[in-house]
This record gives structure tokens, C-alpha cells and sequence, in this order.
């Protein structure tokens, strides 16, 4: 969905909600992050289905968003539940921020550690800290996040 004018799957959204407001728009997506999921409902998605979900769950999404109704299938509702519940959308710190746009610039933990004087288990901590508040466990999902947003982390934040 990155590829092309808009360069990255929000631009497009946001693009095709502002400019066809009568389209209702189905998202069918990979990405795990109930904060990216949260982003896609203000843009003005109707339904979200999650690649982990059995496929019968995009024709039910059709159904209910040609009916005028929302869907999400039951791992975004996870997603949502866990944003409702405040678990998953706690503030990073400056720290935790600093880690992570370091990380994605390419500098591996040992070389944050030594740019930020700090040791590498502080480092790691906070990394793993980030992404937990992220709602992600891998750095392939930070990397997609980061990917699916326009200006990376400040674009995920509104910094």
C-alpha cells in the first residue's frame, strides 16, 4: 500500500476519505498495533480485518459496512479493548522516543548505548518498554509501523 503517489497506506486513506466521502472504506491489514488501528478509525475507516483472522471475516466486514454498520474482527477488537483499557496507549518517555528513532535510523543497541552513555541493558529496556506500550513484540512490527506512517513516530504520537 506504500508504493506510488501517496507514498505510505494513511496518505491513501486519508486521501480517498477526504476526497470520497461516500466511499466506505475496508481496511485489510497486517499491522497489530491497537494505536495504528485507533488512527485508522479517525481517518474515518468502517471496518478493520486482521490478517491473523479466518478470511470469511472480510465478507462479514462487506456485509455489515454495506448495511451502514462498523466491523472489526475479533483481533482488532482485541486491539480496541486494549485501547479503551489504557494498557497499550501509555506515553513514552523522551527516553523511550529518543531508543526508538535511533533503532529505526539503523544504529544497533550497542551503538545507542554508547552515543547516549548509557549502558546496553538500559538501552534494551528501554526499547522493549516502548514497543510493550506499542502493542508490538517484534522489530519486524515496529519497522511496518513506522513504514505505514506518514512521518514516523512523530506522525504515531502527534509530537
Amino acid at each position: 500500500m506504500s508504493d506510488g503517489k501517496y507514498n505510505d497506506g494513511f496518505g491513501m486513506l486519508n486521501y480517498i476519505a477526504t476526497h470520497f466521502p461516500m466511499v466506505k472504506i475496508i481496511v485489510l491489514t497486517a499491522i497489530g498495533s491497537s494505536i495504528m488501528t485507533d488512527k485508522m478509525m479517525k481517518i474515518g475507516v468502517r471496518a478493520i480485518v486482521s490478517k491473523l483472522d479466518e478470511v470469511g471475516h472480510l465478507i462479514s466486514a462487506i456485509y455489515a459496512v454495506r448495511a451502514g454498520a462498523e466491523y472489526f474482527s475479533p483481533s482488532v477488537n482485541v486491539l480496541k479493548a486494549e485501547l479503551r483499557d489504557g494498557r497499550k496507549h501509555l506515553s513514552l518517555t523522551k527516553s523511550e522516543i529518543e531508543v526508538l528513532r535511533l533503532y529505526i535510523s539503523g544504529l544497533s543497541v550497542s551503538e545507542i548505548a554508547e552515543r547516549l552513555h548509557r549502558t546496553k541493558q538500559t538501552i534494551s529496556a528501554q526499547k522493549l518498554k516502548a514497543m510493550h506500550k506499542l502493542g508490538i513484540e517484534r522489530d519486524a512490527d515496529l519497522y511496518q509501523i513506522i513504514y505505514e506512517s506518514r512521518y514516523g513516530l512523530s506522525d504515531i504520537f502527534d509530537l
